[in-house]
């Protein structure tokens, strides 16, 4: 039996992080809307200068499946 390594459904924690808080704070959400890519996302926060979730996870770690998140931007 092997090991699941998931985490909440999402590929890691980071991921599922990052999901959490764009889905889950109003701010983030709105700004995920004009975005058509997570990588559009994320360069728009550094544009804020907002680096991190308030959890202190970067929006930018490598760890990070942009390709799971560029489908759940798909039905934003």
């Amino acid at each position: 039996m092997s090991e699941d390594k998931t985490y909440n459904g999402w590929t890691n924690y980071e991921t599922w992080n990052v999901y959490l808080w764009i889905t889950g704070d109003t701010a983030f959400y709105s700004a995920a809307k004009f975005c058509k890519s997570y990588d559009e996302f994320v360069d728009m926060m550094e544009g804020m200068e907002c680096y991190v979730t308030p959890d202190n996870v970067a929006w930018d770690l490598p760890c990070i499946n942009r390709a799971e998140l560029n489908e759940a931007f798909a039905e934003l």
